[in-house]
């Protein structure tokens, strides 16, 4: 087992939702802002095809060179901006959309904004309620250019690109949207993984049905007893019977937050009854959260709300505009 095999664990115990929302409807070479209005705490994705962008979103900033794409933490609202500071909404060229419906390209109450090429697409990711304690992402993830993670972003930009032009393909929008969300969380590293001398503790740890002997975690990280726990403690907050017990307690807490009968809950996850559960999450939830740890910014982890956060969608509006 690999460390990405954890991470893909930690993820799949977090729940990710991801969906296509829309292209910025623009001229490609056109200078507009477009405000995308999104839950707090949910998160906005953003691709760029033939030129770079300015995002924000409260105090997040990113740059995404043409090709890149970058995941923000909506404070309310994500700004996309395209060109000069002062620019008004997106616009299809007037003398453009007069050619095409003379042209019989363009029906009478065809939607200007579908022959649209600016090649930016947007859309929505959202977690479940662990994600700040378990994945603690940062306010941006964006790609850089020429990495694994661009070739695997311009590949599903275009197919998106390709799918645009059909009334169909929904799914397959939201297939290609969770490509780029996937992507882009590939370029993070949780907390409690960023020690990699505790790679193979981690798995040992995350993999065993029973307690680990702190010997023996001392011995696959070549370090003595002392050094393993004082790490452990550094880097996840916890002893390692701590973490186990914490780890083992994510799947059990997602599918109470998730409104899942508590009796079900205990059945399923091997406990003897629903008060032998609630002494167990709450032996954790005595030892501390992690989502209490700092990002890599200095900036205090807190929790965030939802836990119907893959149920809910962000509101895609045409009059959701605003110039800076």
């Amino acid at each position: 087992m690999q460390s990405s095999d954890v991470f893909q664990a930690m993820t799949d115990l977090v729940g990710l939702s991801a969906r296509f929302g829309a292209a910025v409807p623009a001229d490609r070479d056109s200078d507009w802002t477009f405000v995308v209005p999104c839950e707090v705490g949910r998160f906005v994705w953003v691709s760029t095809e033939h030129r770079p962008l300015w995002l924000a979103s409260g105090t997040a900033f990113a740059y995404l060179h043409q090709g890149d794409a970058a995941l923000v933490r909506s404070d309310g609202e994500v700004s996309i901006r395209a060109g000069a500071e002062g620019s008004g909404p997106p616009a299809v060229d007037a003398s453009m959309v007069e050619l095409l419906r003379e042209s019989g390209l363009l029906g009478a109450f065809d939607e200007p904004e579908s022959f649209a090429d600016s090649g930016v697409f947007h859309g929505t990711a959202a977690f479940g309620p662990l994600e700040p304690e378990v994945l603690a992402l940062p306010p941006v993830l964006s790609s850089e250019e020429w990495t694994p993670t661009t070739l695997v972003v311009r590949e599903a930009h275009q197919l998106l690109d390709d799918l645009s032009a059909g009334s169909r393909g929904g799914l397959q929008r939201d297939a290609l949207a969770g490509v780029i969300v996937t992507a882009l969380l590939d370029r993070w590293t949780p907390p409690v993984l960023r020690d990699g001398s505790l790679r193979r503790a981690v798995e040992r740890i995350v993999h065993s049905t029973d307690a680990v002997p702190v010997p023996e975690l001392a011995r696959i990280t070549n370090v003595t007893d002392r050094t393993l726990l004082r790490r452990f403690r550094e880097t996840t907050g916890r002893t390692p019977d701590g973490f186990q017990r914490w780890w083992r307690t994510l799947p059990v807490r997602g599918a109470l937050l998730d409104g899942a009968d508590e009796e079900t809950v205990a059945r399923t996850f091997g406990y003897s009854s629903v008060r032998a559960m609630r002494r167990s999450v709450e032996r954790v939830a005595r030892t501390g959260s992690l989502a209490q740890m700092s990002d890599p910014a200095g900036e205090a982890r807190g929790p965030r709300s939802g836990s119907d956060n893959a149920k809910k969608e962000c509101r895609w509006s045409s009059g959701a505009w605003a110039s800076r």
